[in-house]
């Protein structure tokens, strides 16, 4: 086994590059760190806006920068008989249960091949079909569907995923029909734009604390990989070949 022998130049050489990986990264730190800070007064400086009446002349008067709470509802809200309840959008996929087949090789102790057909059977895809309502409101303001982002949540049906009936399934995925959630948005020329940051069940104040909490997050994570890089160079360095320092 061959020993590991550090000579003095390469230790003062690991040294160096140490120094210019936290002197870069201090300068890399100080950006992530502002750029943390004004997305952070993003949400501390918006306007708290709980009120219909305060919403709308927001937008008529271009406040600008605001966190807006309420309750998004469908106006029109949809549903399949099978399943309980109303919604603002619900997916209805389609699985049937398939046989197949498949070919299994295998080799014995003495070598030998023997292949044979085995039959498996599974849940195959089998089409989807969604319903959605076409309008929604937002603290009394009347809104296209697509003017927000939704995420679908799976449907249970009596405590299961699936309606089954002999050899076909189905399951749902949908957005309630109604849910409280704050928007962070720019109140400007009579409306919102499209797809504004939302947090679900989240009030203005839970919002800005949040974004406080975790504001060091960024920073955090980048250290913890600009240290190992470092660490990682200056190894390197030192494990590598540098009959270079010896001319």
């Amino acid at each position: 086994m061959t020993r590991l022998e550090i000579k003095p130049r390469e230790v003062l050489v690991a040294a160096g590059i140490v120094a210019i990986m936290l002197a870069l990264g201090i300068m890399i730190h100080h950006s992530i760190a502002a750029g943390s800070q004004r997305r952070l007064e993003q949400y501390t400086t918006a306007v708290q806006i709980t009120d219909a009446q305060q919403f709308r002349y927001g937008m008529d008067t271009n406040f600008g920068n605001a966190l807006v709470y309420g309750t998004i509802s469908a106006v029109d809200p949809v549903f399949y008989p099978e399943v309980e309840g109303e919604y603002l959008y619900i997916q209805k996929t389609e699985e049937h249960y398939n046989m197949h087949t498949r070919t299994i090789t295998t080799t014995d102790s003495q070598g030998h091949t023997h292949t044979r057909t085995e039959i498996y059977y599974s849940w195959d895809y089998a089409g989807s079909e969604e319903r959605t309502c076409t309008k929604v409101q937002f603290l009394s303001e009347v809104f296209d569907r697509d003017k927000f982002y939704y995420h679908a949540q799976p449907v249970y049906l009596d405590g299961s995923r699936y309606l089954t009936e002999g050899r076909t399934r189905w399951y749902y995925d949908a957005v309630p029909a109604s849910f409280d959630v704050t928007i962070h948005t720019d109140l400007r020329d009579g409306t919102i734009p499209d797809k504004p940051e939302m947090f679900l069940s989240q009030t203005p104040e839970e919002v800005v604390s949040y974004k406080i909490k975790y504001q060091n997050v960024p920073p955090i994570i980048f250290w913890i990989f600009w240290l190992m890089a470092t660490g990682g160079a200056a190894a390197g360095f030192v494990y590598a070949e540098n009959n270079w320092l010896d001319d």
